[in-house]
């Protein structure tokens, strides 16, 4: 969030779940309208955040339904990964965004422990998902992609942007707590005891920059003049 800028009068938020972090972001805009395709997360977040400062909208990263240049400012925290057209998305970012905006963008570095995901335990390990989750492996589930930093600043460059900062960041401690939650759900649930204290071993990971083998990576871009 502080490399947003402290006030823009229109954010976009793509992929915001079920808000829980949208609404930080909100406080540094005018208007902020976030999207996500899961149903069940939207109604949760226009549960708990929705307002006239703050809306929610169905709608996939790839047809982003607003005109071109509406925004200031565009979010897309750990999303990209799981899009299946991850090009597209980001046309479809620089599309929205006006000239100058700023787009942070984050996702899974290509580092020393991607083969560390426990979101691609499922292809990679079928065996041992099944035994974690309890549910048998799907070998057609989408893959949760990595990056490394020249690969998404040629991805942005093709999109229209110009990329301003890069942090490569969390080196252990990250996919280590992703780890310990889910055997943490599968013992107890996802209402389970080590959820806050998990949840700030990644807040603080991500602070820790770990250069070319870090485990997740955060850009700071800006839309190039049309």
């Amino acid at each position: 969030m502080r490399w947003l800028p402290p006030h823009v009068d229109r954010l976009l938020d793509v992929g915001c779940a079920s808000g829980y972090f949208t609404i930080h972001l909100a406080r540094r805009a005018g208007v902020t309208w976030a999207v996500d395709v899961n149903p069940t997360d939207l109604l949760t977040a226009r549960q708990a955040y929705a307002g006239p400062a703050l809306r929610f909208q169905a709608a996939s990263a790839t047809a982003l339904p607003f005109p071109p240049t509406t925004f200031d400012a565009v979010t897309m925290l750990d999303v990209l990964e799981h899009v299946p057209d991850d090009r597209t998305a980001l046309a479809e970012v620089c599309r929205v965004l006006r000239p100058g905006g700023v787009f942070i963008l984050s996702v899974p570095h290509q580092g020393l422990l991607t083969v560390a995901d426990p979101d691609n335990l499922e292809h990679r390990f079928p065996a041992l998902y099944s035994r974690l989750t309890g549910a048998p492996a799907d070998p057609t589930a989408p893959a949760h992609r990595h990056y490394t930093l020249d690969q998404l600043r040629d991805l942005l460059a093709q999109a229209g942007f110009r990329v301003e900062r890069a942090h490569r960041s969390s080196l252990l401690l990250y996919p280590l707590a992703l780890w310990v939650d889910a055997a943490a759900v599968r013992l107890w649930g996802h209402n389970h005891p080590l959820g806050t204290p998990l949840s700030w071993l990644r807040d603080l990971s991500y602070a820790v920059p770990c250069g070319p083998l870090a485990y997740n990576l955060m850009i700071r871009a800006v839309k190039t003049d049309e």
